[in-house]
């Protein structure tokens, strides 16, 4: 028994010599030990709860506040719109500029319009009947401009005469 033959001595020279087994298989093991240990912790390591910072929230840009109008009649305009929902007809121009892709001109059913809920006095949407009276009383106001100017001719494209001072006369075109 006191000469046991080693493990290196068994296996070929050419194995033990790739495997790192010399006659030392003390340092071998000790070597593959450390290898181990070392692999053991990188893993272990990897897999640790690390202390990481709490999600920052990022504030998204505040949208202001506005209702929504759907166009659902013909003859529907911005300043009908404003004239409901704020009361003032002559809003139509802050409606227009709180929808930048909306034209003014050319408003379409089924189109959308934001309304700033700082402007707005009434929530409801029109009916097609509320729309026809808004749409006859507004016809019937003139405008502060109107009101200011008292033109000394004027032409009533409607009955095609023409007043003078006050005197009516047939305008003929030709």
């Amino acid at each position: 028994m006191g000469n046991t033959p080693c493990f290196a001595s068994i296996c070929s020279s050419r194995v033990c010599s790739e495997w790192g087994l010399g006659k030392d298989t003390k340092g071998f093991y000790m070597s593959l030990v450390k290898r181990t240990v070392f692999f053991m912790l990188l893993i272990l390591s990897s897999c640790s709860k690390r202390e990481l910072e709490p999600p920052r929230e990022i504030p998204l840009p505040k949208e202001p506040a506005a209702i929504y109008h759907e166009v659902l009649f013909h003859g529907e305009t911005l300043s009908l719109i404003a004239a409901w929902y704020t009361g003032d007809s002559k809003n139509w121009k802050t409606i227009a500029d709180f929808n930048p892709g909306l034209n003014p001109n050319n408003i379409s059913i089924r189109d959308i319009i934001k309304i700033p809920k700082s402007i707005v006095k009434r929530e409801k949407s029109f009916t097609q009947s509320e729309l026809q009276a808004m749409k006859k009383s507004m016809r019937k106001k003139p405008s502060l401009l109107e009101r200011s100017i008292n033109p000394q001719n004027s032409l009533d494209a409607d009955s095609g005469t023409a007043e003078t001072y006050g005197e009516k006369e047939q305008y003929e075109g030709g």
